[in-house]
C-alpha cells in the first residue's frame, strides 16, 4: 500500500484515488509508456553488510496514508491475527510455497522502509515482484529530484521477526541483494496508481540463484476481466498495522474474494482483509501463481477498511517482467506470432497463453 512516511505525496494521491467509487469495470487497455529502469549502484556485498538487524527493525513499513489526528504511538505486537486473517506457520516458514514470499527492504528518499514481495518464476530464475512505490519515487511527486529510485535493495524469504534482544531475526535462507530496479514508466514518471508495480532482479546467493534455491510462484498476465468473478485469493504479506495484532515481523496469510475493479484505476479489488501498512507489494496467489499485489487500501481511509485494492498484471506489467529477464527468446518471438492471428479474441487468447507462468520447486 502507498507508503505514508517514506512518501507522503504519494500517499496524498492514493487517499485520493482510494476515496473514488468503486464499480465493477473492466481493466482499461492503457498505452504503455516504456518501462523505467535502474541498476543498484552498490555492489551486493555493500547492501548485505548495510543492513544491520538494528537498521532492518528501524525499517518503517509502507503502508496508505496516515489517519489524521491519529497519531504515531507505537504498541507491541500480538501474536495473533484479526479474522479472517491467519497467522502462517512459523515451522512452515522453510517449506515450500510459503517460503517463496518475503520481506523487502529498501532505502527510498533517504529513509529506510520495507514492503512484502515474492518471488515469480522467470526466465533467469533471479526475479521478485513488488510495489512499484517501494522501489521509486514517481518524477512528479519527488518535490523537483526527478524519478528516485531506491537503494540498497535487499529480499530476505521467508523473513520471521525476533524480540530487539536477539542478536538476528530469522533468515533461514539467507539475503538476497537487489542488482537492478524496474517499474511502469507511467508509475516511474507521473504515479499513476494504476501501474504500481515493480521488479527486482537479484544476485545469487552462495547456493545460486534464488528460484533454484527456494523455488517460485508462477505469475500471469493479462486475465480475461471477466475470469476475475468469483475468484478468491491467497494474501501474502508483512502488515505492520493494525496494531496491536501486527508489527511487520510475521508473515500474514489472508484468503479473500474478488469484489469488483476500481473505476479509475482499473484495479482488482478483494474482500475482507484487514492488511495495511507492510504488505505493500504482497503477492496474491491463486492456482499457484501471483497474479496481482497488494497496493493501496480500497477505502477512503484505512482506518477499520477491510477491503484492498491490488494491481492489474497488464502490457505495462508484463513489459517490466519481460525487460528483467522473464522471458525467454522463444516465448518473445511466439508472443510476435500472435499478433498475426486473425480476430482481437484470437490474438488475446494467444498472449494469455504465453503469459501464464509455472511454479517451480513445489
Amino acid at each position: 500500500m502507498p507508503d505514508c512516511r517514506p512518501l507522503r505525496a504519494l500517499a496524498a494521491v492514493a487517499a485520493t484515488v482510494a476515496a473514488a467509487a468503486l464499480a465493477l469495470a473492466a481493466p482499461a487497455a492503457a498505452k504503455t509508456a516504456g518501462v523505467a529502469t535502474q541498476p543498484l549502484t552498490q555492489s551486493p556485498e555493500e547492501i548485505l553488510d548495510y543492513w544491520t538487524p538494528k537498521r532492518m527493525r528501524e525499517a518503517e513499513s509502507a503502508g496508505p496514508p496516515a489517519v489524521p489526528g491519529g497519531g504515531e504511538a507505537e504498541a507491541l505486537a500480538e501474536a495473533a491475527a484479526i479474522p479472517p486473517d491467519a497467522e502462517t506457520d512459523p515451522a512452515l516458514d522453510t517449506a515450500y510455497p510459503q517460503r517463496v514470499h518475503g520481506v523487502l527492504f529498501v532505502v527510498l528518499g533517504g529513509q529506510r522502509a520495507s514492503c512484502s514481495a515474492s518471488i515469480v518464476s522467470s526466465e533467469d530464475e533471479d526475479l521478485i515482484v513488488t510495489a512499484g512505490h517501494c522501489l521509486v519515487i514517481p518524477g512528479e511527486l519527488s518535490g523537483g529530484a526527478g524519478i528516485v529510485f531506491g537503494e540498497s535493495v535487499m529480499f530476505v524469504p521467508g523473513y520471521r521477526a525476533v524480540p530487539a534482544d536477539t542478536p538476528t531475526p530469522t533468515e533461514p535462507f539467507g539475503r538476497f541483494a537487489g542488482t537492478r530496479l524496474a517499474t511502469p514508466r507511467a508509475f516511474a514518471q507521473i504515479g499513476d496508481i494504476s501501474f504500481d508495480f515493480g521488479a527486482v532482479k537479484l544476485a545469487a546467493g552462495p547456493a545460486g540463484k534464488i528460484e533454484s534455491v527456494i523455488g517460485s510462484r508462477g505469475i500471469a498476465f493479462n486475465r480475461k476481466p471477466k475470469s476475475f468473478r468469483n475468484d478468491v485469493f491467497e494474501i501474502y504479506g508483512y502488515p505492520a498495522k493494525p496494531e496491536p495484532e501486527y508489527d511487520g515481523g510475521r508473515m500474514i496469510l489472508c484468503v479473500s474474494r474478488f469484489q469488483r475493479f476500481e473505476r479509475f484505476t482499473s484495479a482488482p479489488v478483494i474482500a475482507p482483509c484487514n492488511q495495511q501498512e507492510g504488505s505493500s507489494g504482497a503477492g496474491w496467489v491463486r492456482n499457484g501463481r501471483v497474479e496481482s499485489i497488494t497496493s493501496h487500501a480500497g477505502c477512503a481511509s484505512p482506518t477499520g477498511c477491510s477491503l484492498i485494492s491490488g494491481s492489474y498484471f497488464g502490457d505495462a506489467e508484463f513489459d517490466v517482467y519481460r525487460n528483467l529477464g522473464g522471458i525467454s527468446k522463444g516465448k518473445s518471438k511466439r508472443l510476435k506470432r500472435c499478433k498475426r492471428a486473425k480476430s482481437k479474441s484470437k490474438r488475446r487468447s494467444c498472449r494469455g497463453k504465453i503469459q501464464r507462468f509455472s511454479p517451480s520447486g513445489g
